[in-house]
């Protein structure tokens, strides 16, 4: 009974080794070779990563990888997964890079070692049927037509004899998050030939990074209170040293300074409907304005913060006199359904003393009149309302 046991417990370590061992160039990794989890020892890894205020440069160091019993590649490291439905499921590296204000960037890279093996199958990205979006990974998926898939696969990836992904490198255009400006680069250092059935694997990818047209005249330092958004992002950045230097808005996309009518009497105007509104001399003047004493021709109006234009109907001296009136659009309150049963009326400001706003005029050009035409109305009521079961507001 002992040399039974210590056979069986020798025959499993041997499995267990194998399984383990890194992938070789003439290594067949399809799951015929391999049965049950096969978890890769090693991860792919960022190395000899070189800052400064003109660029960066780094090397994703490449390691084992394995296959579940799913036929799911798993690659220790390579924290994204591809999501387009229907095409290979394949991992890959994901990360933000912080820019210099006003820089653009150039992306060199290497042409690496590609180390293949031959494998009969990936997993394609399966669809959630809930939402639609590709399950597992963390890019945005392109819409897919569920009938476009073969046997849940994408022709369009399957069918071409051809390395998917196509590029070893993708990055996106620079974006905002509060006053970080960023790209998101990734890195596929794993891709896939279903033709050949052939998986490559790169053993190192050297990335130079060139920050272009540096122009710290072109941003302005952001008020901040608290920045828990930084510490969120600390981790997921490559070059988060550099940050702090670099961190500001956009000079030219700060929001307009709205002027408040500090001081001066200004009547509120509630609207509920889509229409368009006329406000005369005799309505100002029961609302309370001294009409007698003041100039037409500063009439503004305000709506949440912005300048909202109308027309005025009048001549063009100084005084406001009976007949003379200003027309605006209004349109009613846009909110959400919970909103909606505490507002019911959109609010605009006026007052005099103020920078007026007009709506230009145009000529109208002569038609043919028509005697009817046909008009597509939908009406959707809200006649029930549900209340659920949360107390996550801030999500819902």
């Amino acid at each position: 009974m002992a040399r039974k046991i210590l056979c069986v417990l020798l025959v499993s370590i041997s499995a267990l080794v194998y399984l383990l061992l890194p992938l070789k160039s003439d290594q067949s990794l399809s799951a015929r070779s391999i049965e049950g989890d096969s978890y890769p020892t090693g991860e792919f890894e960022v190395d000899d990563l070189i800052l400064s205020e003109h660029g960066m440069s780094f090397n994703l160091i490449g390691s084992e990888i394995g296959l579940d019993h799913e036929n799911q590649l798993i690659a220790p490291g390579l924290d994204g997964r591809t999501q387009e439905p229907g095409a290979p499921s394949l991992p890959f590296y994901s990360t933000w890079i912080i820019l210099p204000p006003g820089a653009g960037i150039e992306i060199t890279v290497n042409q690496p070692n590609w180390l293949s093996s031959e494998i009969s199958e990936i997993t394609p990205v399966v669809r959630d049927e809930f939402s639609g979006s590709a399950i597992p990974g963390h890019l945005e998926a392109p819409a897919v037509s569920e009938s476009a898939l073969v046997d849940g696969r994408e022709p369009s990836a399957y069918e071409h004899d051809a390395l998917y992904p196509h590029d070893l490198i993708e990055y996106s255009d620079p974006m905002y998050v509060r006053d970080i400006r960023l790209v998101k680069l990734s890195i596929y250092p794993i891709r896939y030939n279903p033709i050949q059935k052939l998986l490559v694997r790169a053993d190192s990818v050297h990335i130079d990074i060139a920050f272009t047209d540096s122009d710290p005249s072109v941003s302005k330092v952001a008020p901040s209170y608290e920045d828990t958004h930084g510490t969120a992002l600390s981790g997921q950045v490559l070059n988060w040293d550099q940050a702090e230097a670099w961190r500001g808005l956009p000079k030219s996309d700060q929001a307009l300074s709205t002027q408040l009518p500090i001081g001066v009497d200004v009547y509120r105007i509630e609207v509920d409907s889509d229409a368009i509104f006329k406000i005369g001399y005799s309505e100002l003047q029961a609302a309370g304005m001294d009409v007698d004493n003041i100039d037409p021709n500063s009439f503004e109006m305000l709506y949440r913060g912005q300048s909202v234009s109308y027309r005025f109907a009048g001549n063009d001296d100084a005084t406001f006199q009976p007949g003379e009136y200003l027309c605006f659009y209004g349109w009613e309150f846009k909110g959400s359904r919970l909103e909606k049963q505490f507002v019911t009326s959109n609010v605009f400001w006026l007052w005099a003393g103020g920078t007026p706003s007009y709506i230009d005029e145009v000529v109208s050009v002569p038609g043919e009149p028509v005697d009817s035409f046909t008009a597509t109305v939908t009406r959707e009521p809200e006649n029930i309302w549900f209340a659920s079961w949360t107390d996550q507001w801030e999500y819902f």
